[in-house]
């Protein structure tokens, strides 16, 4: 019997009803209420009713311009949105870095208008960039125009009161000139304390804004708790105690020449220096009644610490450096130095060398453990210390269990012996002499004001005995032979083609070289010179030979030219199809006098002061060439009027 229909139907499986493609709903437009028209208003809808029908109807188009719009517009918003999403995991996955991290990142960009830049981009950088944006307090003040600068530098490190009570002393440009009210006034900024070098250019800036000056510094001062590098020009009771109370300060500069016995108490309670720079302009012992001077309590503090120390006094006795230690605790012949971590020793200024300088230097320093040592203008009796110098290096050199550590030295040759006859003259540069004669360990080699001499004498060039202790040290990579100022009716010794020639064959290593050339042969020591293995940089000073700035201009590319020609023109039989200079030389910079030029295959773009680039080719080979531009305005370093701060950055990478 067959079954009903509405049963075979209800047995069949469902099957899913597929919608019917509708057109999309478009948005309703959603308009707003006209509020009812009173009596007054009829005359004006009338019109604007006119004025409607009136119209042409808009053409169709532009209504699916518009919808487009809309959906561009939506688009542009949900890439906002992306790009700020992706900036904000960005943003936090550089936060996750560790603070050692970050700090090496923030520390390695040194353009500060950069780092003030990003610190403004939000809380997040400004808590990580402010603490390398105020690191370094670096302040000069030499006149008038320099104190709104002082005010602005110094203004974020101190707290309302401080602000307010500087006001009282003298109102100045660059002051806060309203506070709030709702705050504590005695509050000393955070800002403060991230502030670890501070470099005090503390100048004069006459007798009406002595005060204003002293006082900024002084503040601020009051409120850095956390310094490691000081260096200043002047020094106040302020400073004296702030330094005093400082627990981690590691490095001390003093270029004063205002030191007395009211900083003496606070002065001698710093201690543990590793790096102390005696700058003492005028100072001498008779100044001082107190039984403990500040030379010798700085030093004496930092005996076990005490890494560099650069000395310029205009007397080397009144330091008192025999006061360091006990009698008896090391003597010239061996036991413990009084300065027995002592890596870098500088000593300039000394207008009185006695004898017993000579036995204070054996007692305090092992020179043979140094690994820089610099002496600059001295004078007196300094013979004794030269051939003391001579020889415990000596008998270091011949000693197999003793390690010679000296790798940069720098000496004055300079003779300022005034009414002292020729053959002490003689007998002193014999001895340093004899000193670079007795070792074989410099990589770097500083002659200053060697062998001045009047113009009217025959050029006495170098001396045998010292060009053969020059060649001793076969691992030298920097050579310099130069002046720091001469007289008009005086010379330096000039160096000879054939002197050049024995120094680049026997210095293999060397990358710099700076000498005074003979004039006469400037074509052949350029051609010399272009053997050099490793010759990176090449300075000759002239001293102004030529008269006109043309022509300096004119011989200094000449001597480039046969520099460049002595590298093209080697082994012109070889097959060598592409020629690239730095497969051939490493010269990249020759400077004559003050003209500098670079050398190179390629370039790369021009920068700001530096002229346009043109080749060196040779005839026979055209596709030999090197490229060369004059860079002179570009490696002028700009005037600054601050102090220098060669010393603070070696110091603060030496304690990273």
């Amino acid at each position: 019997m067959s079954t009903r229909r509405s049963a075979r139907l209800r047995d069949q499986p469902t099957q899913a009803v597929a919608a019917p493609d509708l057109p999309a709903e478009e948005p309703r437009k959603t308009t707003k209420r006209k509020a009812p028209a009173t009596k007054t208003d009829d005359e004006t809808v009338a019109k604007s009713r006119k004025k409607i029908e009136a119209a042409p109807k808009p053409d169709p188009k532009p209504a699916v311009k518009t919808q487009k719009a809309r959906v561009g517009a939506g688009a542009k918003k949900t890439t906002t949105v992306a790009a700020q999403a992706t900036a904000g995991a960005t943003s936090l996955a550089l936060s996750s870095l560790p603070q050692e991290i970050l700090d090496m990142i923030f520390e390695s960009i040194d353009d500060t208008k950069s780092l003030g830049r990003l610190s403004k981009t939000c809380k997040t950088y400004y808590a990580l960039v402010t603490p390398q944006l105020y690191k370094r307090l670096d302040v000069w003040v030499s006149f008038h125009a320099h104190i709104a600068k002082l005010i602005r530098t110094i203004d974020p490190l101190l707290s309302i009161e401080q602000k307010k009570q500087l006001k009282k002393v003298g109102t100045y440009k660059g002051q806060q000139e309203s506070f709030p009210s709702k705050v504590d006034q005695r509050k000393k900024p955070e800002i403060a304390n991230f502030v670890k070098q501070a470099l005090l250019g503390i100048g004069d800036p006459g007798k009406n804004h002595r005060e204003i000056v002293h006082r900024y510094v002084d503040e601020a001062m009051k409120n850095m708790h956390n310094l490691e590098i000081v260096e200043t020009i002047r020094l106040t009771e302020a400073i004296a105690k702030s330094l005093a109370e400082q627990r981690n300060l590691k490095a001390l500069a003093l270029r004063v020449n205002n030191v007395g016995e009211r900083y003496t108490e606070a002065m001698a309670k710093i201690k543990n220096l590793q790096h102390l720079v005696l700058e003492l302009s005028g100072y001498y012992d008779y100044t001082f009644r107190s039984e403990i001077n500040i030379p010798g309590s700085l030093i004496r503090n930092s005996r076990s610490t005490l890494r560099s120390l650069i000395v310029d006094s205009d007397s080397f006795t009144s330091l008192r450096f025999n006061d360091l230690g006990q009698p008896g605790q090391a003597t010239e012949s061996g036991g413990e130095k009084l300065l027995p971590v002592l890596e870098s020793f500088s000593m300039s200024g000394s207008s009185s060398m006695e004898p017993c300088d000579k036995e204070t230097l054996a007692n305090s320093i092992d020179f043979v453990a140094l690994k820089e040592l610099k002496f600059g203008s001295l004078s007196g009796d300094t013979k004794l210390i030269f051939e003391y110098l001579a020889d415990s290096f000596l008998v270091a050199h011949q000693d197999e269990k003793t390690e010679i550590k000296l790798r940069n030295l720098s000496m004055n040759m300079e003779l300022k012996t005034w009414g002292v006859p020729q053959e002490a003259r003689q007998a002193t540069l014999d001895a340093k002499i004899r000193f670079i004669s007795s070792f074989d360990t410099l990589s770097s080699l500083t002659l200053d004001a060697y062998g001045e001499y009047r113009r009217d004498l025959p050029n006495p060039g170098l001396e045998t005995s010292l060009l053969q202790g020059i060649l001793k040290h076969e691992h030298l990579t920097r050579l310099k032979i130069s002046t720091q100022g001469y007289r008009s009716d005086h010379d330096m010794p000039r160096l000879e083609p054939d002197t050049v020639s024995t120094l680049i064959n026997g210095l293999s290593n060397l990358k710099e070289l700076e000498f005074f050339p003979s004039i006469q042969h400037l074509d052949e020591i350029g051609k010399i010179l272009s053997r050099g293995r490793n010759l990176t940089s090449i300075t000759i000073i002239t001293m102004r030979a030529w008269t006109t700035t043309e022509e300096c201009h004119e011989q200094s590319k000449e001597f480039v030219t046969n520099v460049a020609h002595g590298v093209l023109e080697r082994n012109l039989d070889s097959d060598v199809k592409a020629f690239k200079w730095e497969e051939h030389s490493t010269i990249q910079h020759v400077r004559i006098d003050y003209i500098v030029w670079e050398l190179g295959s390629k370039l790369g773009k021009a920068k700001k002061g530096m002229k346009k680039a043109n080749k060196f080719t040779v005839a026979s080979k055209p596709k030999r060439e090197v490229m060369y531009r004059e860079i002179t305005d570009h490696m002028r370093k700009p005037m600054d009027y601050g102090l220098d701060p060669t010393w603070m950055n070696r110091v603060a990478k030496d304690l990273i």
